[in-house]
Formats: structure tokens, sequence, C-alpha cells
């Protein structure tokens, strides 16, 4: 008889998880208001699951960024939800506007968690396709999931790892919300301290016009949860989140906003890993008909 896991009982059933995880893994692939899954064969190649979500406007720019994201990075992920007022099953009782994003952001936590993780179906006997990592990222944003997933595949996906470029503001550090990786044992520290309302968790305090990476980073570091330091082994940055030109270029001085939270403001070869993860600022031109290139200890655009 295959074994039952219950979800809300997880961090009990962790060890029997990750072992029907590691022989089995589901893709789903879910179109806009199609909620339809794709089972996919498993192989070495896709053993973590990593569920995606992208903060959008249904403005026609946002609409054309969110298609050349599916069509491009996107299939990285295993699943791939764009967040707006549209999204099947998601809470859409925030305000409109930029100063509300984190009012968003809360709700899209909310929702990966209870798709992902907390209400998963099980679609094969004795299997789950819970998410191993939840990753959040701009519409602007481009990731390269070959070094993603070697990346991601060397953290426990049952301990809470929270990833991406740190910051360190005046209460404490965060990531940048270019792109926020959780595993899902931190998604479920977020989720269980949200449904209680609890403190930097609450509703309220991801109300405020606080930016939403500033809001989660609270939230997480209340629960003992802090950033993950993703430098490489010698100091060059897996997630960037300034333009790719605005690291390289030596001749241009970085923002202030940047010397102020970045540990690391270091400009031109050597700023960014060859083992890089994100970069932010990158146009529908550059995802669709160029190509991320490292030479001589640099990315660009070829």
């Amino acid at each position: 008889m295959p074994t039952k896991v219950s979800c809300r009982s997880y961090f009990t059933c962790a060890s029997a998880l990750s072992l029907m995880i590691y022989g089995c893994t589901i893709a789903r692939n879910i179109e806009e208001g199609d909620a339809s899954p794709k089972v996919l064969r498993f192989d070495k190649s896709n053993r973590l699951f990593i569920a995606c979500w992208i903060l959008r406007t249904n403005s026609s720019e946002d609409l054309l960024k969110s298609a050349t994201i599916r069509s491009t990075w996107g299939k990285t992920c295993d699943v791939i939800e764009f967040i707006d007022r549209r999204t099947p099953g998601i809470l859409a009782d925030w305000n409109s506007g930029y100063t509300h994003l984190s009012e968003k952001s809360y709700r899209a936590w909310q929702l990966m968690h209870r798709k992902y993780i907390d209400e998963v179906p099980r679609q094969v006997v004795g299997h789950t396709n819970i998410a191993d990592f939840i990753l959040k990222a701009d519409v602007d944003t481009y990731i390269l999931g070959k070094n993603l997933r070697t990346y991601l595949a060397g953290f426990d996906p049952d301990m809470p790892h929270y990833l991406g470029k740190q910051l360190v503001t005046k209460n404490g550090a965060i990531v940048a919300g270019a792109t926020i990786i959780l595993t899902r044992a931190a998604l479920i520290i977020f989720a269980e301290a949200s449904r209680r309302e609890q403190g930097m968790c609450s509703h309220a305090n991801f109300s405020t016009p606080d930016g939403e990476d500033v809001a989660l980073g609270a939230c997480l570091r209340e629960h003992g949860v802090y950033p993950h330091n993703t430098q490489d082994s010698s100091g060059a940055e897996r997630f960037m989140v300034l333009r790719l030109d605005a690291v390289i270029n030596r001749s241009t001085p970085l923002p202030a906003w940047y010397r102020k939270l970045s540990l690391n403001q270091k400009i031109g070869p050597g700023c960014c890993s060859s083992e890089a993860v994100a970069f932010h600022y990158v146009s529908v031109e550059d995802m669709t008909t160029k190509e991320l290139i490292f030479l001589d200890g640099t990315w660009k655009w070829a």
C-alpha cells in the first residue's frame, strides 16, 4: 500500500517525501486560465521541482513580457504563474499601484504555498508533486536555467533557505525583489505565520508603503530566516539587480541606493559570477533575439 503523506504535518514527513520526490518528478505547465496538469517523465536533470511566479500588471507591455518569459526562460520552471487580478485562485484584495506591490506579493506567496505545497493533488501513486523551490521574479528578470538548477541542487528544500541578491537595510538583511527564491520549508514558515496574522508576517505589515522585498525580509527575519550569501567563491554576484551594463561599465557610477545597501560594489570583470543565475532590467528584444555569454570575465548579450 502506498504511503500517504499529509502536507499539513509536513516536517514530520520530510524524509518520506524526499524519497518519493527523488524517485519521480511531475512537471505541470500551466497556461493562463488552464489549470490542467501535464505529467512528464522523470529524468535526472529534472529532480528539483521549481514553481515560479511573476508579478505583472495587465498592461500590454507586461502581457508582452509575460509571453516572452513563457517562451524563453520560463521553460526552466516546472510551473509558472503570472500574478494579476485574474490569476485563478488568488485573493485579489490589494489596491492598485506600485506602492501596493507588497499586498499583491503577500497574496501571491500564499497562493504558491496553497497550490504547490499545501493542497497538492496526488497524481501518481506514492508521489506528490510538491514544490522544492519557489522562485519569484519581475517581468524584466532573466533567469539562466541551467545555472539556476545547478545552484539550487546544493540546497536542501526541507531547510528554510532564502536566496537572491542580498541587500542590507537599516533593519536587517533582505533579498532584492527582482529575484527571490524560497525553499518550501521557508515558504511554509511564511504561510503559517501569515495564516495566523502573526507580527511582521501579518497582512497589515504587507499593506505598508515599504517594498515587497522589505516586508518579506522582515517577516522571515522574525522567524529566524535570513538571506543566504549567494556570491560565488570569488565574491562575484550570482543575482544581478541592476542593468548588465551598469555593473560592467566602470565609467558609470553605481546608483546611490545600491552603494548604500549592497555589500559588494565591484564593477567590471569579476563583478558577476560565471555561475550567474539572474539578471534584471532585460528587454524583450534581448530575451528573444540575443544570448547571454560569459567571455573574458564578464557577461554580454550577443
